[in-house]
């Protein structure tokens, strides 16, 4: 029988037969020390101590994402090859120094385990490292196991689809900013996608979510389970020059400024989608990031009912309302437009513009409130967008 609420990693810890075909294979696994099984092993340990036989065979070699193998880099930093101190295995980077794995790190490998915990969101890196990690294999290539896990943000989309000519390393996904899908499906549609170039790819899929003893953080900045719900809104943040507060207790639960008002701020907030929330004034001094070292003041939220929260529709008018303000600013942001495996275009020349822009692979938000649009109208035109 197969177990319920259980992640893939443990479906296939839990599966003899595949287990022992992977004993006398060499394997590789992309994933992170975040990833763990029900028992709270990571999934690195785990695969080692099940597939232990012979020197030469079973779990042989490590792939790291964005964040690094502890996921405690800081995001964008590259990240360099390096040792797994707790299993002692060779990790690889493919993330920052190179973006997809180096062919001569995988032709020695019989199958390649995939385990990582997306987010929901197409700028959450993972699954674009999954996928352009996906890409350099071919059908003659290692066997390609994705280990599933659920979308914590369920099965619901929302947001601007990608706009094709903004594909970046942070907007690489059709479809809607908040996508919906799992690490798996998205990989089993791009696999397909890619007609005679798929590669060999199997799936092992997951149980309904789970609760957890313990919170492990994705990604250094969510050091909280409240920030899951609300990354979709608060991340848009991060094409601000306001702080989402990294470097602070309170990061993606919070927005601060040294010269932003509390009190004018929960004004607007009565108006807002704050279902599932409660809003309280706040005063922090970041350690890093934006205004490090400057005293800064904004709002916080605590969840008290994560199924009623609409994180994006959040962000929305949380922006709408801040870009009013005289101090307001988009950054400005660089990338490189990237080209899916399939098509004949290649990757473009470095370009520049909002980063906001890039981070959403959209310009309808920044663009329909310059024009004065509101919120509900912006959020009502993506819905719409999506249905037709």
């Amino acid at each position: 029988m197969t177990p319920h609420g259980t992640n893939g990693i443990d479906r296939l810890l839990a599966d003899p037969d595949l287990i022992a075909r992977l004993r006398s294979s060499r394997v590789g696994l992309l994933s992170s020390q975040a990833c763990r099984t029900t028992t709270n092993q990571t999934a690195a340990a785990a695969l080692q101590e099940a597939l232990a036989s012979r020197a030469d065979r079973g779990l042989v070699r490590l792939f790291a994402a964005e964040h690094g193998w502890s996921t405690t880099a800081k995001p964008g930093a590259a990240i360099a090859d390096a040792n797994d101190p707790q299993t002692g295995l060779p990790v690889h980077s493919v993330y920052g120094i190179r973006q997809q794995p180096d062919p001569t790190a995988y032709a020695d490998l019989d199958a390649i385990v995939i385990d990582l915990r997306d987010l929901g969101v197409r700028c959450y890196t993972y699954a674009t490292t999954a996928a352009r990690f996906l890409a350099a294999l071919s059908d003659r290539g290692p066997e390609l196991i994705v280990c599933d896990r659920p979308n914590p943000l369920g099965a619901g989309q929302a947001g601007p689809r990608l706009e094709p000519k903004l594909r970046n390393f942070l907007a690489y996904f059709d479809g809607q900013f908040v996508h919906g899908q799992t690490l798996a499906e998205l990989l089993v549609d791009f696999n397909r996608r890619r007609g005679p170039m798929a590669c060999n790819l199997s799936v092992i899929p997951a149980g309904p979510p789970v609760s957890t003893p313990q919170w492990q953080p994705p990604s250094p900045s969510l050091t909280h389970p409240d920030t899951v719900p609300l990354y979709p809104g608060l991340v848009l943040l991060e094409g601000t020059n306001l702080s989402e507060g990294r470097g602070t207790d309170l990061s993606f639960r919070c927005v601060l400024a040294p010269w932003l008002d509390p009190a004018a701020i929960m004004d607007s907030a009565a108006d807002w989608p704050v279902d599932g929330l409660d809003v309280t004034p706040v005063s922090a001094t970041p350690t890093h990031g934006k205004f490090r070292g400057q005293l800064c003041h904004g709002i916080a939220f605590r969840i008290t009912d994560p199924s009623r929260v609409d994180g994006l529709a959040l962000g929305v008018h949380l922006v709408a309302t801040l870009c009013r303000d005289p101090q307001f600013q988009w950054i400005p942001g660089k990338i490189t437009p990237l080209a899916l495996p399939w098509q004949d275009g290649v990757s473009e020349a470095q370009q520049a513009g909002p980063f906001i822009d890039y981070l959403m692979g959209s310009r309808d938000l920044r663009t329909a409130l310059a024009d004065g649009g509101a919120p509900a109208d912006i959020l009502a035109t993506w819905k719409r967008t999506a249905e037709g």
